[in-house]
C-alpha cells in the first residue's frame, strides 16, 4: 500500500510507483511479452485494414484489465499511440486518469527526442521523474543529470501538510518534496535527528512500524534531539 503526494498528478503518480517494493520498478517498465504481442496485432490490424479493428487489436496486445501489471500496461499502450478515450471504454477508467498518464507518455517521447535544456529537465522534474529515468530517456548517467540539475538550480522544496486543517498550529505537520519555488520547510537551530523509515506498508507490519518509529522519536527527543521521520512513503507516517 503506497500514498503519494506532489503538485501535479503525474507527480504523484511516479513517486508512488518509485515507493512500491517491485523490484526497483519505474513506469518505463515493460513486460518483453507485450512488444511482441504488439507486433502480431499491428499486422492481424493490417490485414484487416479496418481504422476500428485496429484501434481494438493494438489494445488487445496489453493486459488493461485488473492485474498487478495493468498501471504499466496502461502506459506501454498509451506509449504506443493508444487513445486515452478507447483505453476508457474497453476499461471504465476515469479519461481524467488516462490524459494525465497520456502526459507522461508525451514528456518521455520529448526527453528521447529533444536536446536537454534547463527548461525541459525543470518540467520533467514537476512531473515526477527521477534522474535516473531522465538519464535512461536522454542517454546520459543518472550522475550527468543531477550534475546538470545542481548546476541549473534544479533543486525540490518541501511543502507542509497541515495535519489539523488550519484549526491550530499542527504540532507534528509533514512535508512532501516537489520542483517548485517556495520552500515551507524552515530549518531549526536545534539538535536534531532523522528516524529513517521503512518504505511502503505491508500487510501485517503496519502496527509494527508505527510502533517501532514513534518509539524511536520519543527516545531521541527524551535525549533532547528534535526528531524528524524520513519515508519513501507518506502512507507510514500519516497516523503518527
Amino acid at each position: 500500500e503506497v500514498m503519494a503526494i506532489d503538485r501535479t498528478f503525474e507527480g504523484a503518480l511516479q513517486k508512488a510507483v518509485r515507493s512500491l517494493e517491485v523490484g526497483n520498478r519505474s513506469l518505463l517498465w515493460e513486460n518483453r511479452q507485450w512488444s511482441e504481442k504488439t507486433a502480431a496485432a499491428g499486422a492481424g490490424a493490417a490485414t484487416a485494414g479496418r481504422k476500428k479493428g485496429k484501434a481494438a487489436s493494438a489494445l488487445s496486445a496489453f493486459p488493461l484489465h485488473a492485474s498487478d501489471e495493468r498501471l504499466w500496461a496502461l502506459m506501454a499502450a498509451l506509449r504506443r499511440g493508444a487513445d486515452p478515450m478507447d483505453i476508457a471504454r474497453e476499461t471504465g477508467i476515469e479519461p481524467w486518469f488516462l490524459y494525465k498518464m497520456a502526459n507522461i507518455a508525451a514528456m518521455e517521447k520529448r526527453l528521447l527526442s529533444e536536446p536537454l535544456t534547463p527548461d525541459l529537465l525543470r518540467e520533467a522534474k514537476r512531473m515526477g521523474f527521477s534522474d535516473e529515468q531522465i538519464g535512461v530517456l536522454a542517454d546520459r548517467l543518472t550522475e550527468q543529470v543531477r550534475f546538470l540539475r545542481k548546476q541549473w538550480g534544479i533543486r525540490p522544496v518541501y511543502k507542509m501538510v497541515d495535519t489539523c486543517a488550519a484549526e491550530f498550529d499542527a504540532a507534528t505537520p509533514y512535508f512532501y518534496s516537489t520542483y517548485e519555488q517556495e520552500n515551507e520547510a524552515v530549518p531549526e537551530p536545534v539538535k536534531k535527528a532523522v528516524v529513517i523509515g521503512s518504505g511502503p506498508i505491508r500487510i501485517g507490519q503496519g502496527i509494527e512500524f508505527d510502533y517501532c518509529s514513534v518509539h524511536a522519536v520519543w527516545a531521541l527527543e527524551a535525549a533532547g534531539y528534535k526528531a524528524f521521520i524520513a519515508n519513501s512513503n507518506p502512507e507510514t507516517v500519516s497516523t503518527d
